[in-house]
């Protein structure tokens, strides 16, 4: 909200937080995405044919990187009104004034997606800003479906079996089947997405005998 293009280092690609609007009041570097140095290097330039606009003028700004349309620095109003209308826009229930999506939701979605892709925790941490690791993994890295169905899935376990899917005219709809390690074919339990041929691997639980899948 108060960044200032003295802020931004487009050969490091990086971004200074610096400390006093920073939310542990610490200041420290954060790097950015190619496609945000972008958009800031064009407002850059943009800024440069800035003008005072109406009332304004005594806080009118060349160096903030987001500016109102009189060409002054944003206030915490002028973010969270847009932070709300793109909410909106993309149909997330909650994001309104006092209701569960603020924008510290931002941090918290962050973070979540980036421990759920591989990043490193230490590194999420320096990039938020936490006080402790802990605040980083415990607190906010929130499990999904997806996380708690891939600590299953990442187990190594070797049988694997090719689901067919089989149509008939007097059947309303495809049948998903395995043929396991035996030849048989069974029916599975859930219904994967429709294809004419669906490849799915099935780890099988092994108590002394092969459970169906």
């Amino acid at each position: 909200m108060a960044l200032k293009f003295q802020d931004v280092d487009y050969r490091r690609r990086v971004v200074t937080v610096r400390s006093w609007m920073a939310k542990n009041h610490k200041e420290r570097v954060v790097p950015l995405m190619d496609s945000m140095l972008e958009t800031i290097a064009g407002l850059e330039q943009q800024a440069e044919n800035r003008q005072p606009v109406g009332y304004g003028e005594s806080r009118f700004s060349r160096e903030y990187v987001f500016v109102t349309g009189h060409n002054t620095p944003w206030k915490r109003s002028n973010l969270l009104d847009r932070f709300y209308d793109v909410c909106e826009k993309a149909g997330i229930e909650g994001a309104h004034c006092k209701e569960s999506v603020d924008i510290h939701s931002l941090r918290v979605s962050y973070v979540t997606f980036s421990l759920n892709h591989g990043a490193k925790p230490k590194a999420v941490q320096e990039i938020v800003g936490h006080s402790t690791l802990a605040m980083t993994t415990d607190v906010y890295a929130k499990a999904t479906d997806s996380s708690i169905r891939e600590a299953v899935d990442i187990l190594p376990l070797d049988d694997t079996r090719e689901i067919v899917w089989h149509t008939s005219d007097t059947r309303s709809k495809n049948v998903p089947k395995t043929r396991g390690n035996n030849g048989m074919r069974n029916e599975l339990p859930f219904e994967p997405k429709p294809t004419h041929r669906y490849k799915y691997t099935v780890s099988i639980c092994r108590t002394g005998q092969n459970l169906a899948a």
